[in-house]
């Protein structure tokens, strides 16, 4: 049977503002090795499938289109940097967003909608971010890196538009994954709200 490893997420679009932040953390940590994701792939996930069957994506597809006139378009704010980490072991590097009432109402609106046909969100809490990096293996956590990280937690911010959530497929690679859009759905833009 074919499948996709597929996830939903809405595409970032902060321009110059949001590759400075990126140059500024590449020149903060250029002694750790880390694999960076090129700013046309990032993106603010809002549910993770994982691998999945073509007749599930179709089902996605065909749940979304029904609920996507009910999601406004909206603004959000890129305000933070931070590290999930494994065990000791720094692992992915992101640009923290804002927990705004809208990004809930569009993520609550998309939870509740793929519950309906057998999707459930993670139990994880849901930590609005974009992934800007990914670590090599068996790196430590030295102070210096801690450090960095927290001088700018308080970055200035910076204000995207949400204007569409896409279903991308992530086709893994040597190299990094690679994101392929398989529908893109259209926010309500009635009105942009801030």
């Amino acid at each position: 049977m074919k499948s996709k490893r597929a996830f939903l997420a809405i595409p970032c679009n902060g321009g110059t503002f949001v590759t400075e932040a990126i140059n500024q953390l590449k020149s903060s940590l250029s002694d750790y090795s880390i694999r960076w994701i090129s700013t046309d792939d990032l993106h603010l996930t809002l549910f993770f499938f994982g691998q999945i069957s073509v007749q599930q994506v179709s089902s996605i597809q065909d749940t979304i289109f029904t609920i996507k006139d009910n999601l406004q378009s909206f603004t959000f704010v890129i305000d933070s940097t931070g590290i999930f980490y494994s065990k000791h072991n720094p692992r992915v590097l992101w640009l923290g967003v804002e927990r705004s009432d809208k990004l809930i109402a569009i993520k609550n609106g998309i939870d509740q909608a793929l519950a309906s046909i057998g999707f459930f969100p993670d139990k994880q809490p849901f930590v609005p971010h974009i992934t800007v990096g990914r670590f090599a293996s068996h790196q430590i956590a030295p102070t210096q890196l801690i450090n960095t990280i927290n001088e700018m937690t308080n970055m200035t911010p910076i204000i995207c538009d949400a204007q569409s959530v896409i279903l991308y497929e992530s086709i893994l690679s040597p190299d990094g994954s690679q994101y392929k859009p398989i529908e893109i759905f259209k926010l309500n833009d009635s009105a942009l709200e801030k």
